[in-house]
């Protein structure tokens, strides 16, 4: 009988210990659950990364990739600033427009000679050799200033070289140029007429090259050879 009891009491000892550990054992997974629910929340409290820091931090960045505020990087306006020719930007005045807004008609700013285009005192000087210079058909005057409100913008024409016993084109020139309107037509500006070095795209060689000047009309006389033959162009230009 005693015996009995012995073995009812280690089983019930036993019995409670199995809770314990079972308690125990259940609280260790219930607070482990509570750490991995707090490290996901703070994981989420970061409310993410946005694009440039994710790039920041997680992308592979070239070697010697420049900084985002380095001087290789220029603005809109200052890239067209440095490098366009024809910047679109509305704080970039052509010069009729400066002229328009800011002269008043008093010194107007001129339009500077490229290397592309010459006066035409200086086109006659290189491709004349000396042979019939720059000719005038109507005299200049400065008695009457042009008058500003009416002087085109600035122009181009570029007309063909046409051989006048072969009739074949062996080129082109162009014409820089602004008009003013006189008696009601528009007429040549002598100052701001230039023209371009003769493109000349065949086999021809071009010898002299003459201009006549007239508001109505600017005449280019070109002469060229071909081993033994000769032949001549002229190129006519009309304000317009």
């Amino acid at each position: 009988m005693e015996v009995i009891k012995n073995q009812i009491k280690f089983f019930i000892e036993r019995g409670n210990y199995m809770k314990k550990v079972i308690c125990l054992f259940s609280a260790f997974l219930l607070l482990l659950s509570s750490a991995m629910t707090t490290y996901a929340h703070e994981a989420d409290s970061q409310d993410y990364l946005s694009i440039p820091s994710y790039n920041e931090t997680y992308s592979e960045q070239p070697t010697g990739a420049p900084e985002a505020d380095s001087q290789d990087y220029l603005s809109i306006p200052s890239y067209n600033e440095t490098y366009s020719g024809q910047p679109t930007d509305n704080d970039f005045l052509s010069l009729q427009e400066y002229n328009a807004e800011y002269s008043n008609g008093e010194n107007p700013l001129e339009q500077p000679t490229d290397n592309d285009f010459l006066s035409l005192q200086e086109y006659n000087n290189e491709y004349s050799n000396g042979e019939n210079p720059l000719e005038i058909d109507s005299p200049l005057t400065t008695q009457n200033d042009p008058d500003i409100c009416a002087i085109s913008p600035i122009r181009k024409q570029t007309k063909s070289i046409i051989l006048a016993n072969q009739k074949v084109k062996v080129g082109t020139v162009t014409l820089q140029y602004q008009t003013d309107i006189k008696g009601g037509r528009p007429q040549f500006l002598y100052d701001t007429c230039y023209l371009g070095h003769p493109n000349i795209t065949t086999y021809w060689k071009l010898e002299t090259s003459n201009v006549k000047f007239s508001g109505d009309r600017i005449s280019v006389y070109l002469s060229f050879t071909y081993g033994s033959f000769q032949d001549h162009a002229w190129v006519y230009f009309y304000p317009n």
